[in-house]
């Protein structure tokens, strides 16, 4: 009898519907595995942004480094640069549009956690509870369904991870903006592999019944930045420097 035990319950537990900190964990494994997450350093990140319906197309720019300081733009044709970027623990926006601007409250605490390099590796760090909310179809595949709730902030977040293969699929979230709280939607796919990580290079982000669509072109780990790249603009540094005056 002991036997056929021994022979029976691997499959069975095999089977077992897994944590949520197991799916999270493994997404870490099937992507490139903690170590590979924990070597890096810097992050270079270089695509194509398009939105289709207002036919605008940009020129995508991503810079993290592992002291939570990052920078993004996009420069869109015949509109011009929209940058953003988090230094300091100030998250900021600027635009030709609409100026500088610095971002407070739940919209800090987002942009913080995705400055953050090792936000994947230690995600334990940045959120105080997973739960597991059940499986859901994406787009014709099984996934798992996981509520993720920040350590600082009070939005949570909706992951769909697949289940056979491990990756992300579908991320929903309400992000908190100057227009209000927005129901957000991100799917990602056509994951390739950049110097021992496999990364989303497909990202579609629905918003505001907008659809942008983002192309990662490249990767490059533990590539020199200059450290002045993530300084923010004097406008927006003087703006900072403002607003820290009337807090104070």
């Amino acid at each position: 009898m002991s036997l056929l035990l021994t022979l029976y319950l691997p499959t069975v537990c095999s089977a077992q519907t897994p944590t949520a900190e197991q799916i999270l964990d493994r997404y870490l494994e099937v992507t490139g595995g903690r170590a590979a997450y924990e070597q890096i350093r810097t992050e270079t990140v270089t695509g194509v942004m398009e939105m289709k319906a207002q036919g605008l197309r940009g020129r995508l720019l991503g810079l993290r480094n592992d002291r939570q300081e990052s920078y993004n733009s996009v420069e869109i044709d015949g509109v011009g640069k929209i940058e953003e970027g988090f230094h300091q623990g100030i998250a900021w926006e600027k635009s030709a549009m609409a100026g500088p601007r610095i971002k407070t409250g739940e919209e800090r605490a987002f942009f913080a956690r995705e400055a953050a390099m090792a936000k994947d590796s230690r995600w334990r760090d940045f959120y105080a509870h997973a739960e597991l909310q059940g499986e859901e179809m994406v787009g014709g595949v099984a996934c798992f369904k996981v509520l993720l709730t920040p350590r600082e902030g009070t939005r949570p977040e909706t992951r769909f991870y697949e289940k056979e293969s491990g990756l992300l699929k579908r991320v929903t979230m309400v992000l908190a903006s100057p227009m209000g709280d927005l129901p957000v939607e991100s799917l990602f796919g056509a994951y390739k592999e950049f110097g021992g990580l496999k990364v989303p290079t497909s990202i579609i982000t629905r918003m505001a019944g907008q659809e942008m669509a983002m192309t990662i072109q490249s990767v490059e780990h533990n590539k020199e930045i200059p450290a002045e790249r993530f300084v923010p603009p004097a406008d927006v540094r003087t703006l900072a420097e403002r607003l820290s005056r009337k807090v104070n």
